[in-house]
């Protein structure tokens, strides 16, 4: 169980962690990186949204047209305070408490433990990415923290193409942005949670601000050559083939 916010979470989902060399407790109240590795249906976006409820709040930042973020609003959902951010020319009709994104605050986030701009909730893919840029203005509104704020991005190549899209940069350009944006988060209070198909989505220096690293099922595409030292203590065929409630983890070298 865990005090999240004013409030008792005792329904978390368990997280069990066998090391292989040494031993390290992941500590919740460090602002944290994790990035996660996996095919499509491997479980990567269930694993991350588990890390997050170890948080008292979550903004899930970004995700895929499907609106998996929505998977917060759950009946078996341990999260009982859901804001649902939408552009401000739609309207919403739920259960869920909501949010026009000319209204939103940083304040106002921080009021419920999820806040989601899901994908139907805005017109094209420029106003959401738009949204999306707004809120990421907002973050840098906190000032003092004593516990992360953990904010999930379910596909890091496809965030960056947003970044492209709203902005108008080159691909170079918005990696560069990124990589900065992770850089800065932690000091700012926030725990990441990041995934991504393909490992050559992105660079090798995004991966190394990761403080976890996760490998989920990876099929015949393999490790990078930078991580490919793994296969001496797992057999690479089971890394192809794995479960959706099994993964690997280990602990990166960070650049800071």
């Amino acid at each position: 169980m865990q005090i999240i916010g004013s409030r008792l979470r005792t329904d978390l989902p368990t997280i069990r962690v066998r090391w292989l060399r040494g031993y390290d407790k992941v500590d919740w109240s460090k602002a944290l990186i994790f990035l996660a590795l996996g095919k499509k249906g491997s479980g990567k976006s269930a694993l991350l949204e588990n890390i997050g409820l170890r948080y008292p709040r979550i903004v899930d930042l970004f995700g895929s047209r499907d609106d998996e973020g929505l998977s917060w609003c759950r009946d078996i959902s341990p999260i009982d305070d859901v804001l649902l951010i939408h552009g401000d020319n739609v309207d919403v009709n739920c259960s869920w408490d909501t949010c026009k994104i000319g209204e939103l605050t940083y304040d106002k986030m921080m009021q419920y433990e999820v806040s989601i701009p899901s994908y139907s909730f805005f017109t094209s893919d420029l106003s959401r990415f738009v949204g999306i840029s707004q809120i990421m203005k907002l973050f840098w509104d906190r000032k003092e923290w004593k516990s992360p704020v953990y904010v999930t991005v379910r596909e890091a190549s496809s965030f960056i193409y947003s970044r492209i899209k709203q902005d108008n940069m080159n691909m170079k350009n918005a990696k560069a942005d990124f990589i900065f944006w992770q850089r800065e988060m932690r000091h700012f209070g926030y725990a990441l949670g990041i995934d991504t198909i393909r490992w050559t989505s992105i660079d090798k220096e995004m991966r190394d601000l990761a403080d976890y690293q996760i490998i989920k099922k990876v099929g015949g595409q393999g490790l990078p050559d930078d991580i490919s030292f793994l296969y001496k203590y797992i057999d690479p065929m089971s890394m192809a083939r794995l479960r959706p409630d099994k993964f690997l983890i280990f602990i990166a070298i960070t650049a800071e």
